[in-house]
């Protein structure tokens, strides 16, 4: 049976996590661990990311429908 464990490093902006973590997997590399690393914040910036995409859109949507009612006011 494989032993497995989950690490998490926490921290305030610039307080080193992401240092912390290279070394930790430096180490695992020297002695043949395995490891994954899961990085929060890009998961957090991919999710992000998606949803200004999302509110861009839909901003964009709302842009063109008050210039539509804008145009129709104006004809009639």
């Amino acid at each position: 049976m494989i032993k497995r464990s989950v690490f998490g490093v926490t921290g305030n902006i610039s307080a080193g996590k992401s240092y912390a973590c290279q070394m930790f997997q430096a180490i695992c590399l020297k002695r043949g661990v395995q490891f994954t690393v899961i990085s929060v914040d890009e998961i957090r910036r991919e999710i992000l990311g998606l949803l200004e995409m999302q509110n861009t859109l839909k901003l964009g949507k709302m842009i063109n429908l008050m210039i539509i009612r804008s145009i129709k006011e104006k004809i009639n």
